[in-house]
């Protein structure tokens, strides 16, 4: 984040309009170490991650004009691992 912001503040990468994030993960159940509540209703890396994500690209971008979303299930049963 620290080199990006200072890219951004030296005008290195000229004038930025947009910015993307992703997690890019086999998934919680493989390195958590008590995955569950991941997928209970209302759970999800995009509430637990996701916020992460979102600050950082306001911080370096500033205020969100637009937003959206995609997002799919990869796996429809998940093996727990991690225990």
């Amino acid at each position: 984040h620290q080199r990006c912001r200072s890219l951004f503040d030296s005008g290195a990468i000229g004038n930025v309009g947009g910015g993307t994030c992703h997690t890019m993960s086999r998934g919680m159940e493989h390195w958590h170490p008590n995955p569950a509540f991941f997928f209970k209703d209302g759970g999800g890396s995009i509430l637990d991650l996701g916020p992460y994500y979102l600050t950082n690209l306001i911080q370096l971008l500033g205020p969100v004009k637009a937003v959206s979303a995609l997002t799919s299930i990869p796996s429809p049963k998940r093996t727990i691992t991690s225990a």
